[in-house]
């Protein structure tokens, strides 16, 4: 996945990032935001899920989106987060002191 210097030095000072990704790509994405996001920003993902490192904290059902992500491949790309909401095709989560610069 390709981030330009200027978008990794805006993720990198983001109070907030919103997420309209596919699910193939969300690993890599939690990946990108576990690396440059810092302690404390939102995350919002529009229809599908993150992977999170705590997976009991992404196990609330709620409809037909609410799929597990099956396709993890290493811990590098589990986000650490707790999921703060979760409604219909909304998700919001907050990256807690395990992930990303301090």
């Amino acid at each position: 996945m390709f981030v330009n210097r200027i978008a990794k030095d805006k993720l990198q000072q983001a109070n907030c990032v919103m997420i309209f990704g596919v699910k193939p790509l969300m690993p890599q994405i939690s990946e990108l935001v576990q690396r440059e996001c810092q302690s404390g920003c939102f995350l919002m993902s529009y229809r599908f899920r993150v992977p999170l490192m705590n997976e009991k904290n992404a196990t609330k059902t709620t409809n037909i989106n609410s799929e597990r992500d099956d396709n993890v491949q290493s811990n590098k790309s589990l986000l650490h987060a707790d999921l703060i909401y979760d409604e219909e095709e909304m998700r919001i989560y907050e990256l807690n002191d395990g992930c990303g610069k301090k």
